[in-house]
């Protein structure tokens, strides 16, 4: 018994375990009947049909068993059977040359046995990639002979996809009656035999008629249809494309909920995380971005076309990737093929007949693979093209919307402010001329109005200060003397606060945006003042160089930060128990913002009782200034320089 025979023998037995976990029928061992043989590969693929859409990795794994197995006991159909799936799979991950080739493999098998069913579906899913490369006459042709032959088996389900998929083809070409009567002929057959799935996805189609029609109403509410049958059906992808489309139809027609179709969007980038389809990913990302900022969400709106530029652009490589791969890959096999098919001739022809359809078969092959390399390369450039053009426009039109919203917050503080400084006006006016009539309860009730306007009027002047930081990123950054600052900081809050003492270091110069830079070390500073408890204040400064990235810290003998906190201390308006009431709640969400601008990073260490240190980091360039600089040292009421060495 040879290696080959132990081999083969434990691959089967590993098949056989796999089938078995999954429930399919056990096997005795790799000597059972061929009956049995041949129901365990069914029973394999007919497993990995069904988890196709929602455990893509598992149903690919036992389409390859299901391969082995049939190769092992020459099991034709169950061999093109699992090839079938496996272009399915590539199909709905976008790799149409890769599932040409698969379903290219199925066609060649089902045809050497005849089987009438498998050709069918192998037609239709040939005309499918087809019509993604835009080649509709072609396509057209393989729907049609698809159709042909499921019309004389009364194959019910195949017809269903036939006639939906030459409406597709009728749609391209702009002949829209026609598309009507193939997408009618579907839903009709598709109602007969309660086909959900077949039903959202004719009632989607639909939809994309009804569109390009021009009649927006009925093309969202077939849409609506097609979401209500897919929650029948175990499609999640087409779930998720069908409430995207649906919520899209709602914004065209200014019906709008945002609450419930923020919710309806998150659901759909939900059920594309777990099927793992990235496109559908990003375009839930640009629906969540549009909404955000429908909401008046600035930060939410920019968070979700971050993630959308980023899905997009790494989509497009994934399937500039796989497009090489598959041309290299698909052009190697048929080379392979062809100097197979060579050896066998040259046992049964002339050897000068036999050099000439070699030769002849080969420049064919590679005229073939050149004009496939090329077709797939066009499609890529266009799709990638179509994808910059998509994502340049609704980055313009986020931009417009988010100016829109800091024109309004700018408005909308300035004339907010207004009435603030009449209410403290005509409190202080008050305070002048009543004093003497108001009792003990009087004067605090007049204290605590004007404490509320000067809070309010605060609160306004970080409001503006943290909508209008992004404008920052239009203007170039210059050279910013960190230690200039951080003088003129530390002597502003010694006359408000009176004495601390303040140690510093050497710190650089950084390519960075001076007013902002200015703003953050007034709140971080700011802030360790304002919670500090102790007897005499002690601050101090440091900084590192890290990699490609300027270090900062600034640490404190004040009252610290509970650990469950760290993190929440950077959201808008969070404030930490009675110590910041007098506060906006803001400061540290300006500061995350300013560093975010920076492109940098900002985080704090800190314990109850222990003080703490706040780091930030600010991306090094070549233009900096990497000598390090003086900088002064405030203890007490004296201010001490630091020469750096």
């Amino acid at each position: 018994m040879n290696c080959d025979h132990w081999c083969n023998s434990g691959k089967l037995f590993l098949i056989i375990l796999l089938g078995t976990l999954l429930g399919a029928p056990s096997l005795v061992s790799a000597q059972s009947s061929t009956i049995q043989d041949v129901e365990f590969v069914d029973s394999l693929t007919y497993r990995a049909w069904k988890i196709k859409n929602t455990e893509p990795d598992s149903a690919r794994q036992l389409s390859h068993a299901s391969i082995d197995l049939s190769e092992e006991i020459e099991y034709d159909r169950g061999r093109a059977d699992a090839l079938h799936i496996l272009g399915l799979l590539e199909w709905t991950e976008g790799d149409m040359a890769q599932a040409l080739t698969y379903y290219l493999d199925a066609l060649q098998v089902r045809e050497s046995i005849n089987d009438s069913l498998g050709l069918g579906r192998s037609f239709n899913n040939i005309g499918n990639v087809y019509f993604q490369l835009e080649e509709f006459d072609t396509a057209q042709a393989y729907y049609q002979r698809g159709l042909v032959i499921r019309q004389q088996l009364g194959d019910v389900a195949g017809l269903i996809y036939s006639y939906s998929n030459l409406g597709d083809v009728a749609l391209q070409k702009e002949e829209l009656y026609t598309a009507e009567s193939y997408y009618v002929r579907a839903r009709q057959l598709a109602m007969q035999d309660s086909i959900f799935s077949a039903l959202a996805h004719t009632s989607g189609r639909l939809a994309n008629l009804e569109l390009h029609r021009g009649q927006k109403t009925d093309a969202q509410i077939a849409w609506q249809q097609a979401v209500a049958y897919a929650e029948r059906s175990d499609n999640r992808r087409f779930l998720a494309t069908a409430i995207q489309e649906a919520v899209r139809m709602a914004m065209l027609n200014e019906q709008l909920e945002i609450d419930r179709h923020t919710a309806e969007v998150q659901r759909s980038l939900d059920l594309a995380n777990e099927v793992g389809a990235v496109d559908l990913q990003a375009q839930a990302a640009v629906l969540l971005a549009q909404l955000s900022a429908a909401a008046g969400d600035v930060s939410k709106a920019y968070f979700y076309q971050t993630q959308y530029r980023q899905l997009t652009e790494s989509h497009i490589q994934d399937q500039e990737n796989k497009a090489v791969t598959a041309i290299r890959d698909q052009y190697a096999a048929e080379r392979l093929s062809q100097d197979r098919l060579a050896t066998e001739r040259r046992t049964t022809a002339e050897l000068s007949r036999k050099n000439t359809r070699l030769i002849i078969g080969l420049l064919g092959t590679v005229v073939f693979f050149l004009s496939v390399g090329i077709l797939l390369y066009r499609r890529a450039y266009r799709q990638q093209t179509n994808l910059a053009k998509t994502l340049a426009q609704q980055n313009q039109e986020l931009d417009a919307r988010y100016g829109d919203l800091q024109e309004f917050a700018k408005i909308a503080s300035h004339d907010l402010k207004e009435p603030v400084r009449n209410i403290g006006a005509f409190a202080n006016l008050i305070e002048r001329r009543y004093a003497v009539q108001l009792d003990d309860d009087g004067m605090d009730y007049l204290e605590y109005i004007l404490k509320s306007a000067r809070q309010m009027n605060n609160l306004l002047d970080d409001l503006l200060t943290f909508s209008n930081i992004p404008r920052y990123e239009q203007d170039a950054l210059e050279p910013t003397a960190i230690h200039e600052i951080v003088g003129e900081v530390v002597a502003d809050k010694k006359k408000e606060y009176g004495a601390f003492r303040f140690v510093g270091t050497a710190l650089p110069m950084v390519q960075a945006y001076p007013e902002l830079i200015r703003i953050l070390l007034d709140q971080l500073i700011d802030n360790s003042l304002k919670f500090n408890t102790a007897e005499l204040c002690h601050l101090e400064i440091g900084y590192s160089r890290v990699n490609n990235e300027h270090l900062f810290w600034l640490s404190d003998n004040g009252v610290g930060i509970a650990e469950p906190y760290l993190e929440q201390i950077f959201d808008i308006f969070r404030r930490l128990g009675q110590r910041d009431n007098e506060g906006t709640g803001m400061g540290l969400a300006i500061c995350k913002r300013i560093i975010e601008t920076h492109r940098g990073r900002i985080w704090v260490e800190s314990e109850p009782g222990r003080g703490s240190r706040f780091f930030f980091t600010i991306p090094s360039h070549q233009d900096d200034d990497r000598s390090l600089t003086s900088v002064k040292r405030v203890e007490g009421n004296k201010t001490i320089t630091t020469l750096a060495s």
